[in-house]
């Protein structure tokens, strides 16, 4: 079982004082690197804490995103690329499409369930 590596140092143990910010770190360093720590079990946890229900929520979201056969999506912090996939599917594949993350390791869990379609790693 993998463990993920958090600096205990950078996470804060006490309240801030009143007009100070709780984080003071490089939080965009902090935030990349938790999500790129959780990608690899974000699919079963999901699955677990969810119930499963996910994959309903999931259809309902493509059914009220209403898209049609031939239309282009965009699927911005795709994570690990579900609904993207499902996206495609309701756009054909013929239908451009894509999905957007910051973390490398999303990209390599999405590129693995979309085959073909392009999972694009933002600056």
């Amino acid at each position: 079982m993998s463990r993920t590596n958090i600096q205990l140092n950078s996470i804060p143990t006490t309240q801030p004082e009143p007009g100070k910010p709780l984080f003071t770190g490089d939080k965009e360093r902090y935030v990349k690197n938790m999500f790129a720590e959780i990608a690899a079990r974000y699919d079963l946890l999901n699955a677990v804490l969810s119930f499963n229900q996910h994959k309903a929520w999931r259809r309902k979201a493509v059914r009220l995103a209403d898209v049609r056969l031939g239309e282009r999506c965009l699927d911005i912090c795709t994570g690990t690329g579900d609904f993207a996939v499902d996206l495609a599917a309701a756009v054909g594949a013929s239908a451009k499409w894509s999905g957007q993350i910051f973390a490398s390791r999303w990209c390599d869990t999405g590129s693995a369930k979309s085959g073909e379609l392009p999972v694009v790693q933002s600056p």
